[in-house]
């Protein structure tokens, strides 16, 4: 979606700058069906984005973790506790 793609590209830009400073990862997990997977594998392609992406064409994790709206972000410490999360 627009905002996710947003959301992405606004992390791209600050990535290396923080990955200088800290050690870290970003996921990002599409919810899309399988045409939309498709059109996202694409996108992190042609913009280069150095974060992990997977697929939850179910969308069972969205459910486990409760997440209503996407943009979903989320934080976690290096022990997977959430420090910080934000819908939209």
């Amino acid at each position: 979606c627009h905002s996710c793609n947003t959301g992405l590209n606004a992390l791209n830009d600050e990535f290396d700058g923080w990955r200088d400073e800290l050690d870290f990862q970003v996921v990002a997990i599409c919810t899309d069906d399988a045409r939309g997977s498709s059109r996202a594998k694409s996108k992190a392609k042609a913009n280069d984005w150095p974060f992990t992406l997977l697929f939850d064409k179910n969308q069972d994790l969205k459910r486990a973790m409760n997440v209503i709206a996407v943009p979903y972000f989320m934080v976690t410490d290096k022990d997977g506790t959430i420090v910080y999360s934000r819908a939209g």
